[in-house]
Order: structure tokens, then C-alpha cells, then sequence
């Protein structure tokens, strides 16, 4: 959990903050993945959600910045799980009024680590990587989480205030479906557009 991550105060509001994942464990390794599209309606209008779980990944393999392949980074996918109630057409042709809960992924946070001298990236005693600074594209499906999170609530100035936010209990959005190429194929994805 994000609560579970948090390590005091951010320097830099909304681009830097220190996170302590020890709390992560082998969870540190896990990929994560995408829910199939058949366990998700295609939503065209809002619908009201309950946000029931996150869930924030670190990637075990280091990435290159493409503009300067010096600048090394682990990507990180910030899961959010929603419940909700929408009403679909089943395959009899009728209509029904079901439950659903979505596990929907947002990438693109990534986790910079500190390195040694001799370009290896350091880590806590647990093999944990020491992160040196965050940073997230605003284009980016965690850059616009952030922004509709800071639309909503002016005080979310840093990475710790952003994690804090998800851990209220009954935290109520509005959800439509998005679709997003994953690996060459089309993904159906329950995207945030507002909270309430």
C-alpha cells in the first residue's frame, strides 16, 4: 500500500520525494499486468466508482532516457482497483445491471535511483534500489492521475501528499473507459477523469 511507502517530506513539491520500499518486499520483482478486456464493459459515459485498492510496482530492469542514454531509470505502474455498477447487454440481447471490479495500471513515474562510482545502483540491505528522484511526463497516464488529483485537492503538492490521497477510505471517482495500446495490442482500461 502507498501508506506503507511514505518516508517523511518532499523537497521539490511535485517532482521529488523520498519513499521507503521496504515495504514493497519481493512485490519489487512482480511485472505487472493488465486485466483481460473481457472482464471490462466499455464504458462511453462516466460512471461512478469506488476506488478499493492501489498498489504501486518498482520494475526490475533499468531503462535508458532516449534523449540520453546515460540517464538510467526504473519505470514504476501505480494500480488502482475499482469497484462500480454499470448496466450491460448480455449475450441474450438483454439488459442487466452488474458489478464490476477493474484493476487499471498508470505508468510513467519513473524512479531514478542513485548510483556508485562506479555506475552500479545502490542499494539498501535488502537489494532495494536507493532512489534518488522521481520524475513523471504530464502526457503520461500517471502525469494526468496526478493533475486530476491536484485539480481535486490543491494541498497534493508532492509524491507523499499524491500516495496519502488514495488511502482515504470510500474515496469516490468517475470512470470511463479509455483504450491504450499495451505490447501491440488494444487494452480496454477504466481511466479516472474526476473524484467526488
Amino acid at each position: 500500500m502507498p501508506q506503507d511507502l511514505m518516508n517523511g517530506q518532499s523537497n521539490n513539491a511535485g517532482k521529488s520525494i523520498s519513499l521507503n520500499l521496504d515495504a514493497l518486499g519481493d512485490a519489487v520483482n512482480d511485472q505487472p499486468s493488465f486485466a483481460s478486456n473481457d472482464e471490462k464493459p466499455f464504458l462511453k459515459e462516466e460512471v461512478e466508482a469506488e476506488i478499493i485498492g492501489t498498489d504501486f510496482r518498482l520494475m526490475s530492469q533499468l531503462s535508458s532516457n532516449q534523449s540520453d542514454p546515460s540517464k538510467k531509470y526504473f519505470n514504476t505502474v501505480f494500480a488502482i482497483e475499482t469497484r462500480f455498477t454499470c448496466t450491460i447487454v448480455n449475450e441474450n440481447g438483454e439488459t442487466e445491471t452488474k458489478e464490476f471490479v477493474s484493476r487499471d495500471n498508470y505508468s510513467g513515474l519513473r524512479y531514478f535511483p542513485k548510483f556508485d562510482e562506479n555506475g552500479n545502483v545502490m542499494r539498501m540491505a535488502d537489494g532495494t534500489p536507493v532512489l534518488d528522484r522521481f520524475w513523471n511526463g504530464d502526457t503520461s497516464a500517471f502525469g494526468r492521475l496526478l493533475a486530476i488529483v491536484q485539480s481535486y485537492d490543491s494541498t497534493v503538492r508532492s509524491y507523499a501528499d499524491f500516495f496519502a490521497f488514495f488511502n482515504r477510505p470510500g474515496l469516490k471517482c468517475k470512470i470511463l473507459t479509455e483504450e491504450v495500446n499495451y505490447q501491440g495490442q488494444k487494452k480496454a482500461k477504466q481511466f479516472i477523469q474526476s473524484f467526488i
